[in-house]
């Protein structure tokens, strides 16, 4: 029989809507072409779910073609929620759970906190509810300093951060920078953004400009 449900499993289904806002959506229903789709799983005579699967998959795919339904594998996923990491956006794999297609998972999980890797060696974690809460190893490749000692922090990728607190961040030479000076990025709580730079112990809060 042919294996459809675990490729599609392992993927976020998203239902097109033009202009969602992940952040002011209430929540939606389970995708019914999905549903239907994975409905088939239950059905015990080997005939009838061959034939419920053919059904249902041509259907699917025909909700794909039409733009009614994507796909997004999960490392999509994560690299959207990477460069959003700042603005303080709907986590994307929190939306798909609210649309049924994820395991909502919880304190007591024992994977509630995960650890993984990006392809260009950044390490990042998730919270308990799957969003992405550090960042680390990301590459810096400009810090300024304004006339009142707070910093701002350029990137690699482009995003750039300012420091908003009156910690004292230890001065950054162009030594730093040669040798590979890098930043670590964690979510606190209301919205709110600390960083470390990997050439001092010091933590201060930043907000992301760009």
């Amino acid at each position: 029989m042919p294996s459809y449900a675990p490729a599609l499993l392992t993927a976020t289904i998203l239902l097109s809507t033009p202009g969602l806002a992940l952040a002011q959506s209430p929540p939606a229903e389970p995708s019914p072409t999905v549903a239907a789709l994975l409905a088939c799983r239950e059905i015990t005579d080997q005939a009838q779910r061959i034939a419920c699967l053919e059904d249902r998959v041509a259907a699917f795919a025909a909700a794909l073609e039409s733009g009614r339904v994507y796909v997004v594998e999960q490392d999509t996923v994560r690299e959207a929620e990477r460069a959003s990491f700042g603005f303080g956006r709907e986590s994307l794999s929190r939306f798909a759970n609210t649309l049924g297609l994820g395991r909502e998972r919880g304190e007591d999980d024992d994977d509630a906190n995960e650890a993984f890797s990006f392809e260009d060696g950044v390490t990042a974690e998730t919270d308990a509810s799957g969003r992405l809460s550090q960042l680390s190893g990301l590459t810096v490749s400009e810090v300024t300093r304004n006339r009142f000692g707070r910093i701002t922090v350029r990137l690699e990728n482009g995003q750039v951060w300012r420091q908003t607190d009156d910690t004292s961040v230890l001065r950054v030479r162009d030594r730093h920078i040669e040798a590979g000076l890098t930043a670590e990025l964690q979510s606190g709580v209301l919205g709110s953004y600390f960083m470390r730079l990997s050439h001092s112990p010091r933590r201060f809060r930043a907000e992301r400009i760009r």
